[in-house]
């Protein structure tokens, strides 16, 4: 038809199908993607680095990639890491999915932070959840507020003074307890926990359970 019409110059070259293939491959990628993360029945913040390494494959180049075809790569991929960074938000869901907890990404963000992955998650928790919402030890409260200033019989001087190093120290004891109690549960959960708890893919139901 091309030929006929006297335009010979937009009739498409086995060097064209190529590289039309090579776009289609990224793009259809690109397109999996939005569709996995715009799902609104259940959640996908979760999603958001798994996908995020699937994009960034497609990007790296390959030995048998045309010219066109590297230099599109290229370019999408040295503004990659500003248009889609890795967040903490993103980082924190990922460990919360089973699934996704052992992420090489995720990996690298922990190690660039100097951090571990439960103590990452316990700082997220006491960052975002409530003071008061977070577990306490009822007895080390009612213990607190029953203090008298001064050492009784059935207190020894060291314990009286260990009291009061407490009650006139800088950082609250108590947020230090409740961390180190929260990094224990994320320490569990992230030990005891796995791919195949999260069963066809209910996030919700996992956590539900």
């Amino acid at each position: 038809m091309l030929r006929r019409i006297d335009a010979p110059r937009l009739v498409l070259n086995s060097m064209d199908w190529k590289n039309l293939e090579a776009v289609v491959n990224i793009l259809s990628t690109l397109k999996t993607a939005v569709e996995l993360l715009s799902a609104d029945q259940s959640p996908t913040s979760s999603q958001i680095i798994v996908l995020r390494s699937e994009i960034k494959s497609k990007l790296l180049t390959e030995a048998n990639d045309s010219t066109l075809v590297r230099a599109m790569k290229e370019k999408m991929l040295s503004k990659f890491d500003d248009r889609f960074p890795i967040t903490t938000l993103a980082v924190a869901a990922a460990l919360l999915d089973p699934r996704f907890q052992n992420l090489t990404e995720v990996d690298n963000y922990l190690l660039g932070k100097g951090t571990t992955k439960s103590r990452f998650l316990a700082d997220q928790v006491t960052e975002w959840v409530k003071k008061e919402d977070l577990p306490s030890s009822s007895s080390h409260q009612q213990s607190s507020s029953k203090e008298s200033s001064t050492p009784t019989s059935s207190r020894s001087q060291a314990d009286f003074l260990s009291s009061l190093a407490k009650k006139h120290s800088t950082a609250s004891p108590s947020a230090g307890e409740n961390r180190s109690e929260i990094e224990a549960e994320c320490t569990a959960f992230l030990s005891n926990s796995s791919a195949l708890s999260v069963l066809d893919g209910n996030l919700l139901g996992f956590w539900s359970r």
